[in-house]
């Protein structure tokens, strides 16, 4: 059976034309009281699934994948593979005192919300630009 792949808002066209994978979409709301919900169209129960948006900017984008994330994995997903374009935090982590380590917190919000594996690209990488 192929994966899901779901595309968070925004990334139904990026995605309309992997092949060998079902597609599904995934709609972000908001409540009356402006909490944000995922809703995934179709069941990921025993399914292993891809979830492809963006975490960045981060005060945008995290909560609501972090959200889309937990939806499948509570839902009985196999597994629950994302795909990146780009890894926020990535850049600025330090192992500096008093400063954030923002890409391991990252790591783990995205783990605690049923993320198996993650496929990020590194556009920085001299390699990815041709340089």
């Amino acid at each position: 059976m192929n994966p899901l792949l779901f595309a968070m808002p925004g990334f139904n066209r990026a995605v309309a034309e992997v092949p060998g994978l079902e597609h599904r979409g995934c709609e972000i709301g908001r409540s009356a009281a402006g909490e944000l919900h995922a809703v995934m169209e179709g069941d990921a129960y025993d399914r292993d699934c891809v979830l492809v948006g963006s975490i960045a900017p981060p005060d945008e984008q995290l909560l609501s994948f972090a959200l889309a994330a937990d939806t499948l994995d509570r839902d009985g997903a196999r597994s629950v593979t994302a795909v990146l374009p780009y890894l926020a935090f990535a850049r600025q982590d330090s192992d500096g005192r008093r400063r954030s380590a923002a890409a391991g917190w990252t790591g783990w919000l995205l783990e605690a919300s049923g993320v198996d594996r993650v496929i990020a690209v590194d556009v920085h990488d001299p390699a990815i630009a041709g340089q």
